[in-house]
């Protein structure tokens, strides 16, 4: 062999590839070990059920609850996570029982998933105050758990304390700023006291936009994009909404909030392709006669505006854009007395939105009278908020289990007259018999 040759090294007799592998295989064992050592360990096998269960993966929770029975030194684990199994197949009540010895354990782990999970179970059962004490417990135990305070954020939400669930979900965004659940719980109780702009700006910054495609739109969007449309109708922000709008069925599902957000803006093209949708083929719809007006109005055509107004007034009695129309037009066409209705249901509008936010606000902590919420949902129907309305029906029965029944049975007639009057006489010396017709 020359000098120049390279000489194979050897290490202790072995050549030195040998070595590198014996030493792989040697990791290789001992991670194995290890690997089934955690596998063993019953406290590792319990995290990994708490994993599974947060992350809804139902196999892989009993998979480890299943493991974790071997073990009779870690009997009351097993219990807490059958408490857990219990409660993800809406067998409640057992649940609420295989948990309640825990709930003061000298174990703060086992005491802490306690707490939790028996919370989960008192809300799905409908008793909010002892839900309430549970999560409050929970998060005195671990005030570091952001988790528990988003828990009590939605809970505050589902029973219409929207204060206690702002409260919460700013806690909650001062460590996570961009977590899309509690924005939008955030959006939501905003927009509930009134705080309409922030409640908007809120859930902007949840939904993609056209120059971001890379943000996917947020889950169960329809709920919350249609509560963000009208937000943006009430707060005179409508044409910010028609990049939704203009995006297809897939962003904003709902085509009533489509229409109003069509007709807010003054696009009443793109609203007439949604008639056939929400009327069928009726152009003597109120609907219908609805966008006729806008055209009317845009055209200067005042006295075919107020009868299209008038004939369309059974679907909008409680929009304050539609009678700050109808006004202008009987200024224009110099109806003084139907200009002062007008007014007078402008005004009675923002109050009825005054004594909505009151009531709101008037829930306040109480988190057991059913009828401060039927309160709200009075005003919601006197403002032809139907859906909210439905919204604060479902809060108001979630509080009182005894009248629950009772309260999901109401029927929440839709309001069809002005809250002022419009009356024949009131149209009659600028439109004559059509308009006297119309308001008839």
């Amino acid at each position: 062999m020359s000098a120049n040759e390279s000489v194979p090294r050897v290490v202790g007799g072995m050549p030195w590839w040998l070595w590198v592998l014996t030493g792989l295989l040697t990791a290789a064992v001992l991670t194995g070990i290890l690997v089934g050592k955690a596998a063993e360990d019953p406290e590792v096998l319990f995290e990994r059920a708490l994993v599974a269960a947060s992350e809804e993966n139902p196999s892989t929770f009993r998979e480890m609850l299943n493991q974790l029975r071997r073990f009779e030194s870690h009997r009351d684990h097993v219990t807490v996570l059958e408490g857990l199994d219990a409660g993800f197949t809406s067998r409640d009540a057992k649940a609420v029982r295989l948990l309640k010895p825990f709930l003061d354990h000298s174990n703060n782990r086992l005491r802490k998933v306690a707490l939790r999970y028996s919370a989960d179970s008192c809300q799905r059962m409908g008793d909010a105050l002892r839900c309430q004490e549970l999560y409050l417990s929970a998060i005195q135990l671990s005030p570091e758990d952001l988790q528990l305070r988003l828990s009590l954020a939605q809970l505050y939400q589902a029973v219409g304390m929207f204060q206690q669930a702002l409260a919460e979900s700013k806690v909650f965004l001062q460590e996570r700023p961009d977590d899309q659940d509690a924005l939008l719980i955030a959006a939501r109780a905003n927009m509930e006291l009134g705080q309409l702009d922030e409640a908007i700006d809120t859930w902007q910054s949840t939904f993609f936009t056209p120059d971001q495609p890379e943000k996917a739109p947020i889950d169960k969007s329809m709920p919350h994009m249609t509560r963000y449309m009208r937000c943006l109708v009430w707060a005179d922000r409508a044409r910010e909404g028609l990049e939704y709008v203009n995006l297809g069925p897939q962003f904003v599902m709902d085509p009533v909030a489509k229409y109003e957000v069509l007709v807010a803006s003054g696009e009443t093209e793109p609203a007439r392709g949604l008639l056939p949708i929400l009327v069928g083929n009726d152009p003597s719809h109120p609907m219908s006669r609805r966008l006729d007006a806008e055209d009317a109005i845009r055209a200067e055509d005042w006295d075919t505006a107020i009868i299209r107004l008038t004939e369309s007034m059974s679907r909008f009695p409680r929009e304050r854009r539609f009678f700050e129309q109808l006004q202008r037009a009987a200024e224009e066409s110099e109806l003084p007395e139907l200009a002062a209705a007008a007014a007078q249901n402008v005004e009675g509008i923002n109050d009825l939105h005054q004594q909505l936010h009151k009531a709101v606000s008037a829930v306040g902590t109480d988190m057991t009278t059913a009828d401060l919420r039927l309160d709200v949902v009075r005003l919601c129907v006197e403002l032809a908020h139907m859906q909210q309305a439905h919204d604060w029906m479902i809060a108001a029965a979630s509080v009182d289990a005894e009248r629950q029944a009772e309260i999901m049975s109401y029927q929440l007639g839709r309001p069809t007259e002005p809250v002022v009057p419009i009356t024949p006489d009131m149209l009659s010396a600028a439109v004559g018999e059509s308009g006297s017709a119309a308001a008839q």
